[in-house]
């Protein structure tokens, strides 16, 4: 025997789910307006944080520097070769973030490398110790409203491709950006660029090929590569190492890209120097570790300094 359909009840299910996914729109409408709230506000109280550090910087010295360098894991041995004029913990600046890796001092050092005014960042913080953006690109920031108009970002890498050797440098003329979330998503922040930056440039031309120069009057072994920079703080997996291949890269790394974007935002001149400290997941037999890459970049620590102060001369008589 049919059962009769009780129609009212189908009305009332049908008025009900409707009901329901106006409330679920509603609701996800009212939490994106009230994010955008929160995120302009928090905007103006972001750059309020990168004025609070230059005033506890500028309290402590008045150098102006126009060079940024950031060591990379393991690099930090060219701090030796500025002419000190004052050396800030992060923990003295107000506002500043602190690092939180081995290996990483966090320390601002002002003074001259190479006859060049420049600041070096004796420690990074990486995306992967708390995943804030903003917070990653604070020291970039803060470092060009002091003045900086160039970076030279450094870090050490792994090799994707296979025919680069442990020991060896690239210089990055190109980066895969996707893997990692845009250093400038969320409210621009006017003071710095536009809404909208072009990367078609992202690493300048010109000091890449001052890069080469150094290299080749030292001897130095220094590959053109692409970079892509992964989260961290885990190494690649074979599979990721071989997509990457796939894609076109050649090293990748968990910094750097991300300062790099921040940069060029606010129209500072980027280059990128990588420090190959281990061939990527699965081409070699043995994984990667920490301990592998500081004893790898230590041992071309002399090389890392004179390509990195031959580069600062270049920079600093060119222009």
């Amino acid at each position: 025997m049919n059962k009769k359909v009780d129609i009212s009840k189908i009305i009332l299910f049908c008025l009900v789910g409707i009901l329901s996914i106006v409330v679920i729109f509603l609701a996800s409408r009212i939490y994106l307006i009230e994010k955008t709230y929160n995120q302009n506000n928090n905007s103006d109280d972001y750059y309020q944080q990168l004025e609070t550090c230059v005033d506890s910087i500028k309290k402590q010295t008045d150098f102006t520097p126009e060079i940024l360098i950031t060591l990379g894991t393991g690099l930090d041995g060219l701090s030796n070769k500025i002419d000190v004029v004052k050396s800030i913990s992060y923990k003295d600046i107000n506002g500043f973030p602190q690092t939180t890796v081995n290996g990483h001092e966090g320390t601002l050092i002002f003074g001259y490398l190479c006859g060049a005014k420049v600041v070096c960042m004796k420690g990074r913080i990486h995306l992967y110790e708390d995943l804030d953006l903003w917070g990653v690109l604070v020291p970039i920031r803060v470092c060009n409203m002091l003045g900086a108009n160039k970076v030279i970002l450094t870090n050490a890498c792994g090799a994707i491709n296979e025919s680069y050797n442990v020991g060896d440098f690239a210089v990055a003329n190109d980066a895969i950006t996707q893997f990692i979330t845009s250093s400038l998503a969320g409210p621009n922040i006017d003071q710095f660029g536009e809404r909208f930056t072009s990367l078609n440039d992202l690493y300048d031309k010109e000091f890449i090929k001052a890069s080469h120069r150094v290299a080749d009057k030292h001897g130095i072994t220094l590959h053109d590569s692409v970079y892509v920079q992964t989260l961290g703080p885990t190494y690649e997996t074979p599979a990721d190492i071989k997509m990457f291949k796939k894609l076109g890269a050649d090293t990748v790394g968990m910094s750097s890209l991300c300062e790099a974007i921040g940069a060029k935002h606010a129209n500072m001149r980027v280059i990128n120097i990588n420090c190959i400290s281990n061939m990527g997941a699965g081409l070699v037999d043995n994984p990667p570790t920490g301990k592998e890459v500081n004893e790898e970049t230590a041992k071309v620590s002399n090389k890392f300094q004179d390509l990195i102060c031959g580069i600062v001369t270049e920079i600093n008589e060119r222009g």
